[in-house]
């Protein structure tokens, strides 16, 4: 990281701004070209360790690329603001972010995906939701253990 200065090390920080975000960018790669969609996200700390959830259709593209190549990097931001200045190049703009990698497990089992959709729903909503296994069917859930990750604030 360039700038050591905006780097956020406290890893409470680090879930706090990651609490404050609600979509996280997904970049796959297929062969040479990257790809990069976002998805709304759940997360959760486990010995240490996040593991990010988000869902899908059971085909597509995205799906596709990660059955064939389940490595990942990942980008979520928050803290928004414009900062103003009459001289053009002292503008600049607030914001944190979290970027990381790890790889994408495809979950299989309902108490997985039941779990992870939960999560996820938990995130967005604040609310505890359960799923039945008709609803896990209809979609594929997969998580991400964060092998690295790195987080920033400009304040």
């Amino acid at each position: 990281m360039r700038r050591t200065d905006r780097q956020v090390k406290d890893f409470s920080e680090i879930c706090a701004i990651l609490d404050k975000c609600q979509v996280m960018r997904l970049g796959l790669c297929d062969g040479q070209r990257p790809y990069v969609v976002p998805v709304n996200f759940g997360y959760e700390v486990r010995q240490g360790q996040i593991w990010l959830y988000f869902h899908c259709a059971n085909q597509g593209r995205k799906l596709d690329m990660l059955k064939r190549n389940p490595s990942v990097c990942f980008e979520m931001d928050c803290e928004h603001d414009l900062v103003l200045d009459p001289t053009p190049c002292a503008c600049g703009y607030r914001f944190a972010s979290v970027i990381g990698e790890g790889a994408a497990e495809i979950l299989t089992v309902h108490q997985d995906k039941a779990h992870g959709l939960s999560v996820l729903m938990r995130h967005l909503t604040g609310r505890q939701v359960d799923f039945t296994p008709e609803q896990t069917a209809a979609v594929c859930v997969c998580r991400i253990a964060a092998d690295t990750f790195t987080a920033k604030r400009r304040a």
